[in-house]
């Protein structure tokens, strides 16, 4: 008998639920054979309003906005695109529907939501995604791949960055991401959640963090035009020195101030043989230096054993924007697979804890007067 479509439910539609959505129909109208058949039902919150031009383009899906609508149904898969403050609430009320759950970055707000959302995704047994998309760029397959080849040598120091200017106006009026009690945190958590990622992905894992953060903007307008405002308690700059078990050092910087930068993120890395380079805007080549040949070329296409998914997404991509579309795409792709097949994530709600723990460890430095905090 033909197994039944898994039934797969996103909540929240703003800006990251919105290239959520648009990535299940696009693998739906791709009809990938490899892929699970899935029928595909939006949830939005009571406060989005729903456009429908939107969901036509979604392919009229059935739309439930109510909450209570949400916890009647009967899902597989529940993908979770609201403020950060929901993910354990969501994850909980998947894991009685006995529904896999797709989450957004970071896990949680603080460490302590993090460890409950595993503990409770462990005893239901059910299968959990994060979307730490940067993955799956090919740039950074190829910067894993050298680095666990033994291509630059025994890693000793790296540098990186992901600078942003989108909040350098101090008019931007104030949303969830600006406060920490529906964020846990700013520009650290928001960004550097995503170098946290990749730097214990690539070199392995963080023995001590080092910070300090600023938060040069104090206060923002409630609305757009308002003359009311209301105090930011979340950072707009960081930078993290961070040692790793293996003994290389390095530091992450990130910022949400940075004038005139829309994506200025690298990663550089520091061995005894060599060195490798990513720079964001060119998402599909990293590049190595190495000092037997004293030159810097492209590093090789690689494949990772742990993504269940192809670079062949990104051939047409021709900006950075088109490229972290189609990260997403290959996220979403990657967990439906895993679903059916089913290997665990590499990106799993337990490795996203881990990523969570250094997080709080980079916060909880600066409140110790820069204290080196060990994990």
């Amino acid at each position: 008998m033909k197994a039944r479509p898994l039934r797969i439910g996103l909540v929240g539609l703003g800006m990251i639920g919105q290239i959520h959505a648009r990535a299940y129909r696009q693998l739906q109208v791709r009809k990938d054979s490899g892929l699970p058949e899935f029928e595909f039902a939006l949830y939005v919150r009571p406060a989005h309003r729903v456009n429908p031009a939107l969901i036509e383009e979604l392919g009229s899906p059935p739309v439930r906005v109510a909450h209570e609508r949400l916890w009647a149904e009967e899902l597989d898969v529940l993908d979770i695109c609201t403020p950060n403050a929901s993910h354990a609430l969501y994850t909980e009320q998947a894991c009685r529907m006995g529904a896999h759950v797709y989450c957004e970055k970071p896990l949680a707000r603080d460490l302590e939501e993090a460890r409950r959302m595993v503990e409770v995704t462990a005893r239901a047994g059910v299968r959990t995604h994060v979307a730490f998309v940067f993955r799956y760029l090919p740039a950074i397959r190829q910067l894993i791949q050298a680095v666990s080849s033994g291509a630059v040598g025994r890693p000793l120091h790296f540098r990186m960055a992901m600078l942003h200017g989108g909040y350098l106006n101090p008019e931007r009026p104030l949303t969830w991401r600006l406060q920490k009690s529906k964020s846990g945190g700013g520009a650290l958590a928001d960004l550097g959640i995503h170098l946290i990622d990749i730097l214990r992905a690539s070199l392995g894992e963080v023995a001590w963090v080092q910070g300090e953060t600023r938060t040069h903007i104090v206060e923002r307008p409630l609305a757009p035009g308002s003359s009311e405002r209301q105090a930011v308690d979340v950072d707009d700059w960081a930078l993290c020195t961070l040692g790793l078990q293996q003994g290389a050092v390095g530091t992450i910087e990130v910022s949400r101030v940075a004038a005139g930068r829309e994506q200025a993120s690298m990663i550089e890395i520091y061995g005894e043989r060599g060195s490798l380079a990513v720079d964001f805007a060119k998402p599909g080549e990293a590049v190595l230096y190495q000092t037997q040949t004293g030159r810097w070329m492209p590093a090789e296409e690689a494949s990772n054993p742990s993504l269940h998914v192809g670079p062949q997404l990104f051939r047409e991509a021709t900006t950075f924007m088109e490229a972290l579309v189609a990260a997403h795409v290959s996220s979403i792709e990657d967990f439906l697979r895993l679903v059916k097949e089913g290997p665990a994530s590499s990106m799993d709600f337990a490795w996203a804890m881990k990523n969570q723990a250094v997080l709080e460890a980079a916060y909880q430095s600066p409140v110790e007067v820069g204290r080196r905090i060990h994990l």
